[in-house]
């Protein structure tokens, strides 16, 4: 009996068909490494709107956002080992993301649960500090 590898991912993509190239990368790497080859920055190109993004040995959730040149940034989401389908679209809002319940990892769950209960109020009075702090507002 051919043991199964539970520590591997897949992450199936629906968005735009305009979008050429989409990057998946943790939630934690800065911005200047998006273009690099950061050994956990996943990128590839699209076809027919659709793109799987495939990995292996996540020891707990990972937080992840995607990235598009001509976009910018989406939401962040979690994933955990398994496969998670969700669909993308930078139109009308910037990078919103779309998972359906049946893909949802717990910590996803969570994670909207806590948005809905002033996770955002906090990211946005953060972000105004740092402004605050750096000149700009």
């Amino acid at each position: 009996m051919k043991k199964k590898n539970i520590n591997k991912f897949s992450i199936i993509v629906k968005t735009d068909p305009d979008i050429d190239s989409l990057s998946m990368y943790p939630s934690f790497v800065p911005e200047m490494l998006l273009d690099s080859s950061y050994k956990a920055l996943y990128k590839g190109y699209l076809k027919e709107g659709k793109i799987i993004f495939n990995g292996e040995n996540f020891p707990h959730p990972y937080m992840f956002d995607f990235y598009e040149e001509k976009n910018g940034g989406t939401d962040k989401f979690f994933i955990d080992n398994g496969v998670t389908e969700l669909s993308l679209s930078f139109k009308p809002n910037k990078g919103e993301i779309n998972i359906s319940d049946t893909f949802k990892s717990i910590t996803q769950k969570e994670y909207e649960e806590l948005k809905k209960l002033g996770l955002d109020e906090v990211n946005k009075l953060l972000k105004k500090k740092k402004n605050l702090k750096t000149g700009h507002i």
